[in-house]
This record gives C-alpha cells, sequence and structure tokens, in this order.
C-alpha cells in the first residue's frame, strides 16, 4: 500500500496511528466498561455517530 511507512516506531498506518513498538502503550478496555445493558454504545468521531453493539453470539460490529 503506497503511503504506508512500517519502520519499527514510526506510523503503521496513513492516519498516522502508531503500531507495535511504539512509545506509547495502548489503552485497552473491558467492552462491559463501554457498553450499556442494552449492550450498545454511541461514539461520536470527527462529525460522524457510530454505533458499537454485542451481537448474540458475543461478537461487536461498529456501523455508521
Amino acid at each position: 500500500m503506497a503511503g504506508l511507512n512500517r519502520s519499527r516506531g514510526g506510523p503503521a498506518c496513513a492516519d498516522g496511528l502508531r503500531g507495535p513498538g511504539s512509545a506509547s502503550p495502548t489503552r485497552e478496555m473491558d467492552s462491559r466498561e463501554l457498553l450499556d445493558e442494552n449492550r450498545r454504545l454511541r461514539i461520536r468521531h470527527r462529525g460522524q455517530v457510530y454505533e458499537l453493539r454485542e451481537t448474540r453470539l458475543g461478537k461487536l460490529i461498529l456501523t455508521k
């Protein structure tokens, strides 16, 4: 893929997110801390609203 820098510690993708070996650790949370009793969460990102939901089988789906 053009424009991606995969060097250790550098940006791992076009949006500048860091990959393995980056200086700052990635936060980790349990999904139960994010989802309500209805197993849904709305996320506002750059002016768009997304919905994260858990299926009956326990899988997570993110939709716009």
